[in-house]
C-alpha cells in the first residue's frame, strides 16, 4: 500500500508546484486587490494633536511574491514581529499620544506651543504587467519654524516580489549614467534658471524614483537640490527619452514597450 501512495503523494505534490508557478506568472499587478488598514488619534478637545496613518496593501496568502513586497511595505510598524500592520499602526498612534499628552503634563506652561501632526499613507501609485509602483509619503510636525516631509517611492516586480533598483532597469555604464543624470539636471535647470543646484551631476541619479504610463520620474526630498523655498522637486524622464540606455529584458522595459526591441 505505501508502495502506492507514496508515487501518488509525489505526482499530486508536483502538479502543485506547477500549479503554483503558473499562477505566479499569470498574476498581474493591474489584477491585485488590495485591503486598507487605517488609523486617526483627532481629539475633539485638542486641535494641536493630529495623527494619521493609512496603507493600502496586497492582500495577504495570494503568493509568495506579493507577501515580499508586503512585508517590505510594513516593515518600519512591524519590524520582525509577528504583529499585523493593524495593531502595528495603532500601537504606534498611541505612542505618539501618549508622548504629546505627557509632554503637556510636564511643561503646563508652554501651553498651546505644544503642537504634533504626524501622516503617514503608504499607497499604491502604478500597476501595470510585472510592475507595482507604491508611494511612501510622510509628514510631521513638532512646533517651531520647520516641518518634516519626506515622499518615497519603491518599484516592485510582482513575479518576483523584489524592490527594483537603477541597476534593474537600466544598462547602467559609465557613459548611460552620465547621460540619464545631465538630463535630469537639464530638466531641473529649465525650471530654474538662476540657480545651481546642490547635488553633482551623478548624484541625481537618487534611487528614489516610480513610473507611469509614459515617463519615469525621480523625486527629491526639501534642502536635496537647493534651498527651501524649492520644495521637494519632482523631475521626469519620458519614456523615449530613456528608452536606449534600458535592459531589454528588464521589467520596466517590458512593461513599457512589451518585447518590441
Amino acid at each position: 500500500m505505501r508502495k502506492i501512495l507514496l508515487p501518488l503523494a509525489l505526482m499530486l505534490f508536483s502538479l502543485l508546484l506547477v500549479n503554483c508557478k503558473d499562477e505566479k506568472v499569470e498574476l498581474a499587478a493591474e489584477n491585485i486587490e488590495f485591503e486598507e488598514y487605517s488609523t486617526s488619534r483627532f481629539p475633539e478637545d485638542d486641535a494641536n494633536l493630529a495623527v494619521s496613518i493609512y496603507f493600502n496593501l496586497p492582500k495577504r496568502n495570494v503568493c509568495p511574491s506579493l507577501d515580499s513586497i508586503y512585508d517590505d511595505l510594513v516593515y518600519y510598524y512591524i519590524k520582525g514581529t509577528d504583529r499585523e500592520i493593524q495593531s502595528g499602526i495603532e500601537m504606534y498612534a498611541d505612542s505618539i499620544e501618549f508622548d504629546y499628552y505627557d509632554m503637556k503634563q510636564k511643561t503646563p506652561d508652554l501651553g498651546t506651543l505644544i503642537y504634533v501632526e504626524y501622516y503617514d499613507s503608504v499607497y499604491p501609485i502604478y500597476a501595470f504587467g510585472d510592475i507595482l509602483c507604491y508611494s511612501h509619503i510622510f509628514y510631521g510636525y513638532q512646533g517651531g519654524a520647520h516641518d518634516t516631509y519626506e515622499a518615497h517611492y519603491g518599484m516592485y516586480s510582482v513575479a518576483t516580489g523584489k524592490k527594483l533598483s537603477e541597476d534593474d532597469i537600466f544598462e547602467m555604464s559609465d557613459k548611460n549614467r552620465k547621460t540619464i543624470a545631465e538630463k535630469l539636471v537639464e530638466n531641473f535647470l529649465a525650471d530654474n534658471p538662476t540657480e545651481s543646484p546642490w547635488l553633482d551631476t551623478l548624484d541625481f541619479l537618487n534611487s528614489n524614483f516610480f513610473v507611469t504610463d509614459d515617463s519615469l520620474y525621480y523625486q527629491y526630498e526639501p534642502y536635496e537640490l537647493g534651498a527651501n523655498n524649492f520644495g521637494a522637486p519632482c523631475l521626469g524622464l519620458s519614456k523615449e527619452f530613456v528608452k536606449p540606455f534600458m535592459k531589454k529584458d528588464g521589467p520596466l522595459y517590458k512593461c513599457w514597450f512589451g518585447n518590441k526591441k
